[in-house]
């Protein structure tokens, strides 16, 4: 990587990766915190992504949360927010072991994200691989640049963590690139070069609700994601107006507010989001060569989708009063 890329990814440094390692009694409490966490740190502005990796057995013990900011100030406001403080406090009973590392220059539209463990004896050798293969990769169309950084994450045996990440500017170019045999053969090259290595592909903040994936390997577009949400979301939204208003009644707006939204993020993780995601597979992953054509159809049918849903609540159901 050249001195002059390396200077300009540690200027923009607007990336957080948590590293947490949880008791196995606590991991259901720590998955519910930390998933809010997550969902409020997208409410922050610039807050383009959030990720959370569960451990890998036999490979790494450790909870993975990466949270993204388009640049580094946003990323210290929402560090140094009361609801970030008020999430760590919540998440902090649940967590054995902690670190933070803060990653730079990982804000473009497609990231790959390579935890790699090396013997250290093997270090500057992978680094020099490291470097070719970016001179490859940087000839490839659609590349947008790449950062090698040393994670703060302890190995056994004195073994060391790397993480490497590099963006494209969509995924046909990224799938270019890692289907194409230039990579092949520069990766089996490095084979023996580390202990081991996990990949991870980046695109948008509902990760954890889309791991849906094509036969190709390719995820979910970013750009479809908040349509397939939103369409899971308005009709929780009009059920709960329609047929609980006696939530907020009882306990007052703000915690009526609280009781809906906590039970809601259940029903959105375990059912309505999985439910639209069926249903508008043909379009969340495109099938052939008349991608272009679906998606405009699928954006279609997805409008049509949540003016039908309105159009119920209109006329039908916003006068309905259940419990009078």
């Amino acid at each position: 990587m050249t001195n002059d890329n390396k200077k300009s990814q540690q200027s923009s440094v607007n990336t957080v990766l948590f590293s947490e390692s949880v008791a196995p009694d606590n991991e259901q409490q720590y998955i519910i915190n930390k998933r809010l966490m997550i969902l409020d740190a997208l409410k922050f502005e610039g807050c383009f992504n959030a990720e959370l990796l569960a451990p890998i057995p036999n490979l790494r013990e450790e909870w993975i949360a990466l949270i993204q900011f388009e640049n580094e100030s946003l990323l210290n406001q929402w560090l140094n927010s009361s609801e970030y403080a008020q999430a760590i406090y919540k998440i902090e009973p649940y967590i054995k072991s902690k670190k933070r590392q803060f990653l730079s220059n990982f804000n473009q539209q497609v990231s790959f994200l390579i935890t790699t463990t090396l013997r250290p004896e093997n270090e500057q050798k992978w680094l020099r691989w490291n470097e070719k293969i970016h001179n490859v990769m940087k000839s490839f169309p659609g590349f947008l640049g790449s950062d090698i950084q040393p994670s703060t994450i302890e190995q056994k045996g004195g073994n060391k963590t790397w993480i490497v990440n590099f963006q494209f500017n969509n995924s046909q170019n990224l799938r270019s690139w890692l289907d194409s045999p230039e990579r092949a053969k520069l990766i089996e090259e490095g084979a023996d070069l580390y202990e081991s290595s996990e990949v991870s592909q980046v695109q948008s903040g509902f990760g954890n609700w889309f791991d849906m994936k094509s036969e190709e390997g390719t995820g979910v577009a970013g750009w479809k994601m908040p349509f397939i949400v939103e369409m899971a979301l308005y009709p929780l939204l009009v059920v709960q107006a329609v047929f609980t208003p006696f939530i907020n009644e009882w306990f007052g707006f703000p915690i009526g507010l609280l009781i809906n939204s906590f039970y809601g993020c259940f029903l959105m993780q375990y059912f309505l989001v999985s439910w639209v995601q069926k249903l508008f597979n043909f379009w969340l992953l495109p099938q052939g060569h008349e991608e272009e054509k679906i998606n405009i159809i699928g954006v279609i049918l997805s409008c049509f989708y949540l003016i039908i849903i309105a159009y119920i609540y209109v006329k039908f159901l916003y006068n309905l009063n259940i419990w009078g």
